[in-house]
């Protein structure tokens, strides 16, 4: 199935297409070569889903909506408000880190609790680590700081990025 990133679209499954994903990793230096056009797809799927299980600021703007964005309410660092008819650009880089994340290590999303294992032995029992230990379901780094001012944050909670 094709992807689909219609703005508020009630069958969009990506927050950004393949044109604006290309566009955005130009300014990137840790882009896998030669992906083809269904791989970037299926990254931004991925990507995409993996960011609809954040928590966000404001309220969606339409219960027809499928994903999480856009939103009204919520404002960018200078307190001028995101327009309720585009995806932000924060997460469009967000979108486009993970999708890139994703099509070099597929392990970002890996949910068994073994991504941070290199190899994993049974008998007799060896395990080497990764050089750059993942928790299940966890983001890149890049992706934390683009969505900083976007997430949601709860009373009595701080929330720790480090870049």
């Amino acid at each position: 199935m094709a992807l689909d990133a219609t703005v508020g679209g009630a069958n969009a499954d990506s927050y950004i297409d393949v044109a604006t994903f290309d566009a955005l990793a130009l300014t990137r230096s840790n882009v896998p070569e030669g992906s083809s056009t269904a791989e970037k797809e299926t990254a931004l799927k991925a990507a995409t889903s993996r960011l609809e299980q954040e928590r966000y600021r404001g309220d969606v703007n339409s219960t027809s909506q499928r994903l999480k964005w856009p939103r009204a309410g919520v404002f960018d660092d200078d307190g001028n408000e995101y327009s309720t008819g585009a995806i932000p650009r924060p997460l469009q880089e967000a979108t486009a880190d993970l999708a890139i994340a994703l099509l070099t290590d597929p392990a970002y999303l890996d949910r068994s609790g073994l991504a941070q294992f290199e190899e994993l032995s049974v008998g007799p029992i060896a395990l080497t680590p990764r050089a750059t230990a993942l928790l299940p379901g966890d983001l890149p780094s890049s992706v934390k700081r683009w969505l900083r001012n976007l997430r949601a944050t709860f009373s009595g909670q701080a929330q720790i990025v480090r870049g």
